[in-house]
């Protein structure tokens, strides 16, 4: 079968990752008035990611001068996955733009 393509995708194997994006939107800073937001892209459960979220301080991630963690422990694990940015609000529709790496990241 050379030209149909249900033959050609037959043999071959998926892995499928379900995962959640956990955003924390912190308060406008009092001096800036920036936007800091927080997202952390993994499988792990609410209770883990709000306490990986609310350990991280924004700015400090954004600057890079975000100290490791204790080594392979599984909060430095997930503290690597968070990219950081900022939101902007208009009404009820929240525009979250993050960074990580090289990589830039929209949500809304």
């Amino acid at each position: 079968p050379g030209s149909s393509m249900e033959a050609k995708f037959m043999n071959r194997s998926h892995h499928w990752v379900e995962y959640r994006r956990y955003v924390r939107l912190c308060p406008p800073d009092l001096q800036d008035g920036a936007q800091l937001a927080m997202v952390l892209r993994d499988v792990c459960s609410y209770e883990v990611a709000a306490e990986v979220l609310g350990n991280l301080d924004p700015k400090a991630l954004l600057q890079g001068s975000v100290g490791p963690a204790e080594p392979q422990s599984k909060n430095s694990q997930l503290r690597a996955r968070v990219a950081a940015g900022s939101y902007t609000q208009d009404g009820s529709r929240i525009e979250v733009r993050v960074s990580m790496g090289g990589d830039q990241y929209f949500l809304a």
